[in-house]
């Protein structure tokens, strides 16, 4: 039963010899190897020529018919499968090898005395089963020497290279990734492999390419070129750890993590702002630092200035940005709508979204400036309500009472201030020096504010006011002073003119006053005739 099988697989894995006559002398020559299956790992038949030297070691020459054959493979070879069968050649006795040594990467063939001996100058053909290649593709020889029996070195050589081939593709491989800066491209390598890590020459598809961030650009390679594809990808995410995944073929292979990092400044985002905001009311905002692929830029510590347009805005730079993002407190005291902040840093900037700014709490009146008046004509005042800013209270809708130096203003109380403002007009009746009028709220609060220091001067002449006369003798001279006076009865003090004089009896002397002198004349008249 052994036999049978031994008989089955020797016939298999045949081992023939074949002789032939050559003028060649020396070492063995012309030997070659061939695996028939040389994909790196296989197992394989490998097919040996050689020619033996025609004077072998000076003494035997060929090989003997129980001589033997050592066949030395390079480390890497795995050579205990191995197996031969009997060798029979053309024109003489079948005869074969009674056993098969395996040392090391030596195989030792030795013939069983059964066959021929086999001549000088002779090619031998030597066919091995179940050698496992190298697993490294790269080019290789073999040794060969033949013995007799008893170990003596007849002839040597070594084979010209033959070549182990990449298996079939088994995975793809990367170069190494650094880490890389968002949104600016770098170089990939990418290499088809079989199991043992030979690249695949024969590999000419493409792949396609994705990563952790879903942002890499391309998202497949042009045709690899003898195994290998090198190209340029763009990923514009930044992403901790990321790896990219090639897929081509049927198989796949993912790269080394790295990270992908912001790129430089490109601009500043602001939260969104709440609206509306109170003048002098401090408020967060949020402000971030986005490259131009709109991540954030989270190694940017620098402060940044701020700005907006009512020009108020309290501080003006913020504090160091921490991980790409600053929040903190801002105040703007201008009452405004459509507000909106900007920070700016090394020509990088950003603005918020539109927001209003309310005013603050009533804190006084502003009265608009007053100009010189008449007294008793009536003339305008316009009041505003203000906050400690300076800004129009526009919720102001009560009144105020009115009061000046004279003390005779009128009206006393305002009407209802609309939108934080009241117009009116006020009458003074008494002609003042530097007056000023004060307005205080009338209910819910002290509020007050002053105008501007003006004059009241007297309306046009009205009458001539006489001061008192006591009794007076005919003929006599006596004094009489005589005062110009507005309806108000406020001196005129602009009348220079002079007067007539009359009297019941018809003879005051004289009958025309002096020139008034600051709306005052004063002077003597007689009178000649009694009178009661």
């Amino acid at each position: 039963m052994n036999l049978n099988k031994k008989a089955i697989f020797l016939f298999g894995g045949l081992l023939i010899i074949i002789w032939s006559n050559f003028t060649l002398a020396g070492n063995l020559s012309s030997i070659t190897v061939n695996p028939r299956d040389p994909a790196a790992g296989e197992e394989s038949f490998y097919d040996f020529v050689f020619t033996t030297s025609d004077t072998g070691n000076g003494t035997d020459a060929g090989i003997p018919e129980d001589g033997k054959i050592l066949l030395t493979f390079p480390v890497g070879f795995d050579i205990s499968p191995a197996e031969i069968a009997t060798l029979s050649f053309s024109g003489g006795t079948a005869g074969g090898f009674n056993s098969i040594g395996k040392s090391g990467n030596t195989i030792t063939l030795e013939r069983d005395s059964t066959g021929s001996a086999i001549s000088g100058n002779t090619q031998v053909t030597i066919t091995v089963a179940n050698i496992e290649n190298n697993q490294t593709a790269s080019n290789y020889t073999v040794s060969i020497e033949t013995q007799k029996n008893d170990g003596t070195t007849i002839d040597t050589g070594t084979s010209s290279p033959f070549s182990i081939s990449h298996a079939e593709l088994d995975h793809l491989s990367f170069g190494t990734v650094s880490n890389q800066i968002a949104g600016t491209p770098f170089t990939l390598t990418i290499s088809a492999l079989d199991a043992y890590n030979n690249i695949v020459t024969s590999f000419t598809s493409s792949g396609t390419l994705s990563d952790r961030t879903g942002t890499i650009s391309p998202t497949s390679t042009n045709n690899f070129i003898a195994g290998e594809w090198t190209g340029n990808v763009t990923i514009s995410s930044t992403y901790n750890n990321n790896t990219i995944t090639v897929t081509a073929g049927g198989d796949a292979g993912t790269s080394n993590s790295f990270d992908v990092l912001p790129g430089s400044i490109d601009r500043f985002q602001f939260s969104s702002i709440s609206s509306p905001k109170t003048a002098g009311t401090a408020f967060n905002i949020t402000i971030t630092a986005y490259d131009a692929n709109n991540n954030i830029v989270t190694n940017f510590t620098d402060p940044v200035s701020l700005s907006d347009n009512t020009g108020t805005i309290q501080p003006t730079a913020t504090g160091s940005f921490s991980s790409g993002q600053w929040s903190g407190n801002v105040t703007i005291t201008k009452k405004q709508t459509d507000v909106r902040i900007t920070a700016t840093n090394n020509g990088s900037s950003g603005q918020s979204n539109n927001f209003n700014v309310r005013a603050a709490a009533l804190d006084h009146y502003l009265i608009s400036n007053i100009s010189n008046q008449t007294a008793g004509i009536p003339f305008t005042i316009t009041v505003r309500a203000q906050d400690i800013y300076n800004n129009t209270v526009d919720d102001f809708s009560g009144t105020v009472d009115i009061s000046d130096l004279t003390g005779g203003v009128t009206p006393t109380t305002s009407g209802n201030f609309s939108g934080g403002l009241w117009s009116g007009d006020v009458t003074i009746n008494e002609a003042f020096t530097n007056n000023i009028i004060t307005v205080t709220r009338s209910s819910g609060g002290a509020q007050s504010g002053s105008s501007n220091g003006f004059n009241v001067s007297a309306g046009t002449l009205d009458h001539f006011d006489f001061a008192a006369i006591s009794t007076q003798t005919a003929g006599a001279g006596f004094g009489i002073t005589i005062t110009a006076k507005d309806a108000s009865n406020n001196t005129i003090t602009s009348f220079t003119e002079t007067a007539n004089l009359s009297d019941e009896t018809g003879t005051i002397s004289p009958s025309v006053t002096g020139a008034f002198v600051n709306g005052v004349w004063s002077g003597t008249v007689t009178i000649t005739e009694t009178r009661s």
